[in-house]
Protein backbone atom coordinates (compact mmCIF):
# COMPACT_ATOMS: atom_id res chain seq x y z
CA UNK A 1 0.00 0.00 0.00
CA UNK A 2 1.19 3.73 -0.92
CA UNK A 3 0.18 7.24 0.55
CA UNK A 4 -3.09 7.22 1.95
CA UNK A 5 -5.63 9.95 -0.24
CA UNK A 6 -7.99 11.91 1.58
CA UNK A 7 -11.47 10.75 0.20
CA UNK A 8 -14.63 12.54 1.58
CA UNK A 9 -12.74 14.15 4.84
CA UNK A 10 -12.18 10.80 5.84
CA UNK A 11 -8.76 11.87 8.61
CA UNK A 12 -5.88 10.08 7.48
CA UNK A 13 -5.43 9.32 11.32
CA UNK A 14 -8.40 7.36 10.84
CA UNK A 15 -7.38 5.52 7.40
CA UNK A 16 -3.90 4.41 8.91
CA UNK A 17 -6.07 2.18 11.48
CA UNK A 18 -6.97 -0.22 8.60
CA UNK A 19 -3.95 -1.48 7.16
CA UNK A 20 -2.83 -3.16 10.25
CA UNK A 21 -6.37 -4.23 11.54
CA UNK A 22 -6.47 -5.82 7.56
CA UNK A 23 -2.88 -7.62 8.42
CA UNK A 24 -4.04 -8.40 12.46
CA UNK A 25 -7.24 -10.02 10.61
CA UNK A 26 -5.25 -11.64 7.77
CA UNK A 27 -2.98 -12.99 10.61
CA UNK A 28 0.37 -11.10 8.95
CA UNK A 29 0.65 -9.33 12.17
CA UNK A 30 0.36 -11.29 15.38
CA UNK A 31 0.93 -11.17 19.27
CA UNK A 32 4.97 -10.37 19.17
CA UNK A 33 5.65 -9.45 16.03
CA UNK A 34 7.21 -6.06 15.75
CA UNK A 35 5.54 -3.84 13.16
CA UNK A 36 7.88 -1.28 10.69
CA UNK A 37 9.25 2.36 12.76
CA UNK A 38 7.36 4.73 12.85
CA UNK A 39 9.49 6.62 10.37
CA UNK A 40 9.00 3.73 7.78
CA UNK A 41 5.22 3.86 8.22
CA UNK A 42 4.92 7.44 7.95
CA UNK A 43 7.13 7.54 4.48
CA UNK A 44 5.14 4.53 3.73
CA UNK A 45 1.76 6.01 3.59
CA UNK A 46 2.95 8.91 2.81
CA UNK A 47 1.64 11.10 5.99
CA UNK A 48 3.95 13.42 8.95
CA UNK A 49 4.71 11.05 11.98
CA UNK A 50 1.97 12.87 14.21
CA UNK A 51 -0.42 12.00 11.88
CA UNK A 52 0.94 8.83 11.80
CA UNK A 53 0.90 8.22 15.62
CA UNK A 54 -2.27 9.36 16.12
CA UNK A 55 -3.89 6.88 14.30
CA UNK A 56 -1.47 4.21 15.95
CA UNK A 57 -2.72 5.34 18.95
CA UNK A 58 -6.18 4.56 18.45
CA UNK A 59 -5.17 0.99 17.69
CA UNK A 60 -3.25 0.44 21.01
CA UNK A 61 -6.75 2.31 22.97
CA UNK A 62 -9.05 -0.53 21.48
CA UNK A 63 -6.10 -3.12 21.94
CA UNK A 64 -5.35 -4.35 18.48
CA UNK A 65 -1.80 -3.23 19.50
CA UNK A 66 0.45 -2.76 22.56
CA UNK A 67 3.86 -0.67 22.84
CA UNK A 68 6.67 -2.27 24.62
CA UNK A 69 8.82 -0.03 26.77
CA UNK A 70 12.25 0.02 24.76
CA UNK A 71 11.53 -1.60 21.66
CA UNK A 72 8.61 0.16 20.04
CA UNK A 73 5.26 -0.93 18.85
CA UNK A 74 5.70 -4.95 18.63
Amino acid sequence: MGALVQPDGVPLSIQIRQPPQNDIANNILFPEKKIPSEHKLAIRFGVSRITLLQGMSDLIDDGSLYRRHGIGIP
